[in-house]
């Protein structure tokens, strides 16, 4: 069981599986005093006293959490606040040779030129002077600099060795979550500067058929009106709302089918922007920033012909299987009862389909092979049937693994219910 199991266990209340966790993990780990800063304060039970001799303190769920301003919470919980995780502060990073030239000169060069402009001289005059002063300096003077940043570097690699072994393992996974958290913004916000640079096409709102009906009269009637933005605002989307109530049926659907019909054209208008910013994107080289669903977009607009079919999914659309009531849950158990006979005729349907679609998908990649797209379109396929990454697959495995114990622990209950209706 992970450590994050393991606050689970801690944070619902579960204090005998938590000691279990602690035990197996502790004799994992002896020498890294684990859980040291981890604390009980729960409902009365035989199990506390054991648990705060191990976690002494007396406040199970206010572990703090400190490194810098910056709080991280490990998990949090509906019934009770939230478990966090102290972090010692790291040691800082020392300066560079030029940082330290830059920090003995700042005040002289800052005083000289505030004297001969006669005012306060820019910062950047500053930099710019201190940066001349730096590149002109003998080198011997230069090497007193370095020799003395190296001393600092190797003094900080020491605190910084020493500061990583004093550190527990459920502080590591705090740690290693802060870097990854940043990791994240920053990537974020670099695609969000190169969207805005490259002119991306943004995904247009839906019309609703609500909006698209007459309300100047509701405007203007609350335009005089008293009271502040809030309570007019209020009063508007209530008036608005009235008024679709009380228009004819006919009328509604007019409007529903003018909100399709904008929704319509305003879908196909993103399409073809979003089709040339991809192009654009891969004539830059930089195909890595558009996702899987914009490439699959964009391979409908080339009309990419249709993938084969299976056999399962041939069986799932025929006239069998619609007769049999066949669902996405239950097709491939129904598939599988089949007699030979039937199974063997869906299987052929499906490898005549896969000549099918091998051969309209090679004519498709000629056809663009003509007009100089065919290592783009090969690009956008590649893209579009990408593998999910390891995160996405973990991510994916949890949920599943969360569905199978519901599943398992309903079984269960069913089974103690049983028994004891047996024994009654």
């Amino acid at each position: 069981m992970s450590l994050i199991s393991f606050l689970r266990c801690v944070k619902q209340s579960n204090i005998p599986k938590a000691l279990t966790v602690f035990q197996k993990t502790t004799s994992t780990h002896a020498n890294n005093n684990t859980f040291k800063t981890l604390t009980v304060n729960s409902s009365s039970s035989s199990h506390i006293e054991q648990f705060k001799c191990i976690l002494p303190s007396e406040n199970l769920f206010s572990i703090v959490s400190q490194r810098g301003a910056a709080t991280t919470k490990a998990l949090t919980s509906k019934k009770s606040s939230s478990i966090e995780i102290t972090v010692p502060e790291p040691p800082k990073r020392p300066s560079s040779s030029y940082l330290l030239f830059f920090k003995d000169h700042h005040d002289q060069v800052q005083a000289e030129l505030d004297a001969d402009m006669g005012e306060r001289a820019p910062s950047t005059q500053v930099m710019a002077h201190i940066g001349k002063l730096w590149k002109s300096l003998p080198k011997s003077e230069a090497q007193v600099y370095k020799d003395k940043a190296k001393q600092l570097s190797e003094e900080y690699q020491r605190k910084k060795v020493a500061w990583k072994e004093k550190l527990t393992p459920l502080q590591e996974e705090v740690i290693r979550q802060q870097k990854m958290d940043h990791d994240q913004t920053i990537k974020e916000r670099k695609l969000k500067k190169l969207f805005e640079e490259t002119e991306k096409p943004k995904r247009p709102k839906r019309a609703q058929a609500i909006n698209l009906m007459d309300i100047a009269d509701i405007e203007s009637s609350l335009e005089d009106g008293d009271g502040n933005q809030k309570e007019k605002f209020t009063k508007y989307i209530h008036a608005k709302t009235e008024k679709w109530k009380s228009l004819p049926e006919e009328e509604k659907e007019a409007l529903r089918e003018l909100a399709r019909e904008q929704n319509k054209q305003a879908e196909s208008n993103y399409h073809k922007k979003l089709a040339e910013w991809v192009l654009s994107m891969y004539d830059e080289d930089m195909l890595d920033v558009v996702t899987k669903d914009e490439a699959k977009i964009v391979l409908h607009q080339l009309n990419m012909p249709k993938r084969r079919k299976t056999a399962l999914q041939i069986f799932q659309m025929s006239d069998l299987g619609k007769e049999m009531g066949v669902t996405v849950a239950t097709a491939k158990t129904m598939f599988e009862s089949l007699p030979s006979g039937q199974k063997e005729h869906f299987n052929n349907l499906s490898k005549n389909d896969k000549k099918r679609a091998e051969r309209e998908f090679e004519e498709w990649m000629d056809g663009l092979k003509e007009r100089n797209l065919g290592g783009y379109a090969k690009a956008l396929v590649k893209k579009s049937r990408a593998i999910k990454s390891s995160s996405e697959k973990v991510v994916k495995e949890e949920k599943t693994s969360k569905k199978k114990t519901k599943a398992t622990k309903g079984k269960s209950k069913k089974k103690v219910e049983k028994s004891s209706a047996k024994k009654k």
